[in-house]
């Protein structure tokens, strides 16, 4: 359920999506939308989106390694350990999923996540 910062809106796509307030009081956008494969199956795509800092490039292919931290100090003073994207791996391997990263310094984050929808028929249409 959203909380007072948040607000929910459907896009012209009829996919849902939230705007939320992340950790660094910025505004962070999550995007449920149905996607299809390129084998022809329907796939459901999960997008969070920061308006942080950015992530410089070469950290991306890092992080999702455990306990990798792109700044050791920042991630200490909000409690983090560096776990939390090597479970998304983890979880999403499992489940044949895939993560995408894509960030520029400066200009934030995209985080999407693919998930196949087993038997071709998707609840979001």
């Amino acid at each position: 359920m959203p909380g007072p910062e948040s607000r929910t809106e459907t896009r012209a796509s009829s996919s849902p999506s939230l705007a939320a307030t992340g950790a660094s009081g910025k505004r962070v956008d999550i995007a449920l939308a149905p996607v299809a494969a390129s084998d022809g199956k329907d796939e459901a795509r999960v997008s969070v989106r920061d308006y942080g800092p950015g992530i410089a490039a070469e950290h991306l292919p890092r992080l999702t390694e455990r306990f990798y931290r792109v700044d050791v100090g920042e991630s200490r003073a909000q409690g983090g350990t560096g776990l939390g994207l090597a479970l998304v791996k983890h979880i999403l391997n499992r489940h044949h999923g895939r993560l995408s990263i894509e960030s520029r310094e400066g200009e934030g984050a995209t985080f999407t996540v693919r998930l196949s929808l087993s038997d071709g028929k998707s609840p979001l249409k």
